[in-house]
């Protein structure tokens, strides 16, 4: 069941697609870096997901 959750989203990554085929971790920097200038909007901030003794109780 979870392999089935990593394929969509693997599918709907931005990232996976910019990085596909990359051989290298330097061929992967640099497409990071063409993929993120690429985006309208520059990339989002990063989220901080809410720690789970923050969440007891919800």
């Amino acid at each position: 069941m979870i392999w089935a959750f990593v394929e969509a989203l693997a599918r709907r990554s931005k990232i996976i697609g910019w990085i596909r085929g990359c051989t290298t971790v330097r061929e992967c920097h640099l497409a990071l870096r063409r993929g993120r200038a690429m985006l309208a909007e520059g990339p989002r901030k990063a989220e901080n997901l809410p720690w789970q003794e923050e969440m007891v109780g919800y």
